[in-house]
């Protein structure tokens, strides 16, 4: 009789562990890249909604630019709160605005023979990042904001300035930002996305000592 009880406990652990698994698996999880645009420059509600909770880390551009009306210095590569920007050819500048904001220039200013098409600001992220958004801008040509992300994958959005955003399940490690005149880059913020870890780790522990009991009443000798 013992031994039919031990083996009927193990049995209903083995199915907690099985029920505990297949609700795990059934928690909600974000798309690989989710992509955010807003031309009033606010955050939309969609992202919002996708990076509540998270902690944000502000990256301020104030005090690295020069005087106001004086020429802009070159910081390329700019390293600040664990984030590096690096600019087209090597080439980026910080202007003292309010606020100030970083602007990735080709070789010369104006270049004879017009602007680029791929002017661009390259970023490269601290490890764990899966959320990140600033406020995009354009020098002197119209035109969208293209993100290449460190994966290959794009995101373009058309005739386009103002707020960009992405959520991302994997972390980031870099992307590169173009446009069709010399891109800006304000208001930036980086964040790891907390997925539902708490609840994830919990469940991880009661699974393990499901599987615990039940081995041990497996192999425990009848009385």
């Amino acid at each position: 009789k013992a031994r039919r009880d031990a083996t009927g406990t193990a049995k209903f652990w083995w199915l907690f562990c099985v029920a505990g698994l297949l609700f795990t698996s059934a928690l909600p999880v974000k798309a690989d890249i989710m992509f955010f645009t807003d031309q009033s420059g606010q955050r939309p509600a969609a992202w919002a909604t996708a990076t509540a909770g998270d902690n944000f880390t502000n990256v301020s551009f104030e005090g690295l630019g020069g005087p106001y009306g004086g020429p802009d210095p070159w910081v390329s590569p700019l390293t600040v709160d664990g984030v590096t920007f690096t600019g087209t050819d090597g080439r980026l500048f910080v202007r003292t605005w309010n606020p100030s904001f970083l602007y990735g220039a080709p070789c010369c200013l104006p270049p004879s023979s017009g602007w680029p098409t791929d002017s661009h600001i390259s970023v490269t992220l601290p490890a764990g990042v899966t959320a990140v958004g600033w406020d995009f801008g354009n020098f002197y040509e119209p035109g969208g904001v293209t993100v290449v992300f460190s994966d290959g994958e794009t995101s373009t959005d058309a005739d386009f300035f103002g707020f960009v955003g992405f959520t991302s399940v994997d972390p980031i490690t870099s992307f590169e930002i173009f446009s069709a005149g010399i891109p800006t880059v304000s208001n930036f913020s980086y964040a790891t996305v907390p997925e539902p870890s708490a609840l994830l780790f919990l469940l991880s522990q009661l699974v393990g000592l499901g599987l615990g009991l039940g081995l041990r009443q497996l192999h425990r000798k009848p009385q």
